[in-house]
């Protein structure tokens, strides 16, 4: 194949934008409308409304905020379909040279550190927007550009939807099971529907069946991580968990086996993990040698993630405690859950199957970028 040839052009001579079309709605604004479409902000998605503005692909470029600093997320976002977007985001799309998705990946591949104004407030205004140089190919070849990158995002797309669809099935089975009781009886009848005994108790203040008990996090084994959060490293080996939703890497690990992992600050994300792994040192590892109860209190975290929002402590920042982790209970039967796990284990296999999946795309994905973009590697 012949050499790429890569152009510097200004954004300006690239794109068609619409910032013009905005339309900034408050809080209380948003407050009782019906949550069907997107509501868009600097970093994605900050809540739904009953409306849209746009319908389409464009390209969300955040304005203002501290991550046009730090850069901990992806200053870009990719959206589509029907939605509406705030006045935080620049939205922009490609013209006839350029190829929306191939500059999506662009964006996200170069720095934007010498466009942005202000220290304590960031920001990037339109003007600088505008005068953003970038290398770019033909239309002809970012097509092929696009083409290779999307594919790949759009595996791990489908294997997040599917992540997705299969812990709401584990979900509604739990809550049937474990919250509503109606589990199947000895007749394979709804236990509660179809008139099971039901007693009092006074840990959970509630009833639960007759002969069951409780059980609690605190059972299982606890530790805390001691990593801070510069031990991550760009090519480690072993997943370094941290209070984000999803793994960083590191060099080393500290723990190994099946886990649960509760972040101890932030949103408290609830994750489940096997192999060799690293945590963050506000983030809760829970195991045990008895799996059945480690997959069961899985769930239970999960259930009890809104509970643990609103009981946590600080200001401004949220966290829990140990002794918060320790008191997540649940009611509990052996022969009830274990039934559960014997159907719930492959749901949760498959997940973490996808899960390790989507982690090699995105290496492989965020090894190609900045060598597809710089013409060091080639798109027949």
């Amino acid at each position: 194949m012949s050499e790429v040839e890569f152009e510097l052009r200004k954004l300006s001579d690239l794109i068609e934008i619409y910032n013009n079309k905005r339309v900034p709605l408050s809080a209380k604004q948003r407050e009782g409308l019906e949550k069907i479409y997107p509501y868009y902000g600097a970093q994605g998605i900050v809540d739904y409304v009953d409306d849209y503005i746009f319908d389409g692909k464009y390209i969300l470029i955040a304005e203002d905020g501290e991550n046009l600093k730090s850069n901990n997320k992806s200053i870009c976002t990719l959206a589509t379909g029907k939605y509406w977007v705030n006045n935080h985001a620049h939205i922009i799309k490609g013209n006839d040279e350029t190829n929306t998705d191939f500059l999506y990946y662009k964006l996200n591949s170069i720095s934007f550190a010498p466009y942005i104004t202000g220290s304590a407030q960031p920001k990037l205004n339109k003007e600088n927007l505008l005068n953003i140089e970038i290398y770019i190919p033909s239309r002809k070849y970012q097509d092929k550009i696009a083409r290779v990158l999307a594919l790949l995002d759009h595996k791990i797309q489908t294997n997040n939807q599917i992540n997705q669809e299969l812990e709401a099935m584990a979900k509604t089975l739990y809550d049937y099971w474990f919250v509503q009781f109606d589990f199947p009886d000895q007749n394979g009848k709804p236990y509660k529907s179809s008139g099971g005994k039901m007693v009092y108790n006074l840990e959970l203040k509630r009833e639960i069946p007759e002969g069951w008990g409780v059980t609690k996090v605190g059972e299982l084994q606890i530790a805390t991580g001691k990593r801070d959060a510069n031990f991550g490293t760009e090519n480690g080996k072993y997943d370094f968990w941290t209070t984000a939703n999803s793994p960083i890497k590191a060099d080393e690990f500290s723990f190994e086996g099946k886990a649960i992992l509760i972040a101890g600050n932030g949103n408290f994300y609830v994750n489940f993990t096997e192999g060799k792994f690293e945590a963050y040192q506000r983030t809760y590892v829970i195991q045990s040698e008895d799996e059945n109860m480690l997959i069961f209190m899985y769930m239970a975290c999960l259930q009890s993630v809104e509970k643990l929002r609103k009981g946590s402590n600080g200001s401004i920042i949220k966290y829990i405690t140990i002794g918060d982790v320790n008191n997540i209970a649940s009611p509990y039967n052996k022969n009830v859950v274990n039934e559960f796990v014997r159907i719930y284990s492959p749901l949760i296999d498959l997940i973490s199957k996808n899960k390790r999946q989507n982690q090699e795309l995105t290496q492989l994905r965020d090894w190609l970028l900045p060598m597809l973009m710089n013409g060091q590697v080639k798109v027949e």
